[in-house]
């Protein structure tokens, strides 16, 4: 849960626009949601600033819809890693939002805006084979709001 839809919801119940049980039943999965095939952090992006990272190898293209639905229905930001192609296209289809990066990897929605370390951190590899590794680590320091500079 982002910061601000909490904020919704308890700016909901002080106008009386929302019930303390309903505002309850919102946050029930506040801090764990318990999905049935997976229990998600749903209070990591609220305390941390990023969201929980999901690794999808070993889960199965309905295990990772459901995750996917989820976090897109919270309006969090969702980091998808080891992502296959075949799982990409199928998530992608019922889920335009995501962004799929095939070298990395990785399944993604952009953050919301938020202002940048001031400190970047650089990531550096040597060859070519080391570039879907360095992809993975770039897009995933991006996507917890730092600044990067990439030396391939």
């Amino acid at each position: 849960m982002r910061e601000d839809a909490l904020k919704h919801i308890l700016r909901r119940v002080r106008h009386k626009e929302l019930s303390l049980s309903a505002a309850l039943d919102l946050l029930k999965t506040f801090p764990v949601a318990d999905i049935g095939c997976a229990k998600i952090d749903s209070h990591r992006y609220l305390r941390r600033g990023f969201p929980e990272v999901v690794f999808c190898r070993g889960k199965t293209l309905t295990q990772l819809e459901r995750i996917a639905r989820h976090f897109l229905g919270a309006r969090t930001p969702l980091l998808m890693t080891k992502a296959s192609p075949e799982a990409a296209r199928h998530l992608r289809a019922l889920f335009p939002r995501l962004s799929y990066h095939e070298d990395a990897g990785i399944l993604y929605t952009r953050p919301p805006a938020r202002r940048k370390k001031d400190r970047p951190i650089a990531v550096v590899c040597a060859g070519t084979s080391d570039i879907p590794i360095a992809e993975e680590a770039r897009l995933t320091a991006e996507m917890m709001g730092q600044t990067v500079i990439t030396v391939y």
